[in-house]
């Protein structure tokens, strides 16, 4: 089956690995764990525009490729690659979403950064607002139990269970609206308390916090993966005269101390 080609700007917002490199061997690898197949190959990396921290450090190296067959490459190529981290062993492999000309791909150029994790921290940043119902700044002013929710060491049909997420609900007073429409002067946000694995990178809110949101609209609260919701028991929504969102990503909230951020994405004075 033919993967259907990418265009730039997915290409971008897709991979967390963007680098320029030379093709220096096809049907090859630099990881033993990896079989040599038509679409692997080595290449060396010259230029790196944004990463994770773990591949930062691999220009000037060779690392290999698994290629998106979107197009045809041959040794000597000097590419774009959006690439996926994929294997870290005795050498380091990615997976390839596409590979472009150099000179085709002015917007991957346009974001070169002396810092590549901080360009990639910046370009997801960018996605999440892309992707956001609404960004607001405000002040938490009330964390309470979602309506219908029970203490931890109830017993019942919503009490909870493994990777449960011990829903809360912070009442945020609304400052200024950078994205989206708010009518009133305070929106809920639904967030998990737990510091279980499933549920530990989720922003946990406190009374006084005041800051940036990123904020999606909440339906009825997901639950833990592989979970079912238990026969005769309802969802927790929030009060039918609050709007309710949640903020489920490690920067769906910045604090207004911190710098750079949202407040240079979103041009945001203080």
């Amino acid at each position: 089956m033919v993967k259907k080609k990418l265009s730039e700007d997915e290409l971008m917002s897709q991979a967390s690995f963007v680098f320029q490199g030379t093709v220096t061997q096809l049907k090859a690898t630099t990881v033993p764990e990896i079989p040599v197949t038509g679409q692997t190959a080595i290449v060396q990396v010259s230029q790196i525009i944004h990463a994770p921290a773990a591949l930062s450090r691999y220009f000037g190296k060779e690392i290999t490729v698994l290629l998106s067959g979107n197009r045809r490459v041959k040794v000597g190529d000097r590419l774009t690659f959006f690439a996926t981290e994929w294997i870290f062993g005795k050498g380091v492999a990615v997976r390839s979403l596409g590979e472009v000309r150099t000179q085709d791909a002015p917007k991957a150029l346009a974001s070169v950064s002396t810092n590549p994790v901080q360009a990639l921290a910046q370009r997801k940043l960018q996605n999440r607002v892309d992707d956001a119902d609404l960004v607001i700044s405000g002040k938490v002013s009330a964390v309470r139990l979602p309506a219908g929710a029970v203490s931890g060491t109830a017993r019942g049909p919503l009490a909870p269970s493994e990777h449960d997420p011990h829903w809360r609900e912070a009442v945020i007073e609304v400052q200024d609206v950078h994205k989206g429409e708010s009518k009133k002067k305070s929106v809920v946000v639904r967030f998990p308390a737990s510091q279980d694995r499933m549920w530990y990178r989720a922003p946990k809110f406190r009374t006084g916090q005041e800051g940036h949101f990123i904020l999606k609209k909440a339906g009825p609260p997901p639950s833990p993966r592989g979970a079912s919701r238990p026969k005769g028991a309802k969802a927790i929504m929030a009060p039918a005269q609050a709007e309710t969102y949640t903020a489920l990503d490690p920067q769906d909230f910045q604090s207004i101390t911190q710098p750079d951020g949202l407040k240079r994405l979103l041009n945001i004075a203080g």
